[in-house]
């Protein structure tokens, strides 16, 4: 699963405000909340073992899920993702 993303802007108003919103988004509380209200997972694990069971049975991931998520290097799909792109809006005209 992939997250719609979510970054600070280098050298944008209000860092400190920016900084506080990412530690409250990635906070368990509000990972727990995200679950329970908008059924959208939290990769956090630690987030999810709050969760009781009847909860998570509710949920498209399941405890023995979390070791097969992997973790993107963004950095490497990056060197790539502009010839991705052009080559799939070729070839998916």
């Amino acid at each position: 699963m992939v997250n719609g993303g979510i970054s600070l802007v280098a050298n944008a108003p209000y860092q400190d405000v920016a900084y506080d919103y990412l530690n409250l988004y990635y906070s368990q509380e509000f990972q727990l909340r995200r679950m329970r209200e908008s059924g959208i997972v939290s990769a956090i694990k630690t987030a999810w073992g709050r969760l009781p069971q009847k909860e998570k049975d509710g949920l498209s991931l399941g405890d023995r899920d979390f070791d097969k998520l992997l973790q993107l290097d963004w950095s490497k799909i990056e060197k790539d993702r502009a010839a991705w792109t052009e080559r799939w809006q070729k070839e998916m005209k």
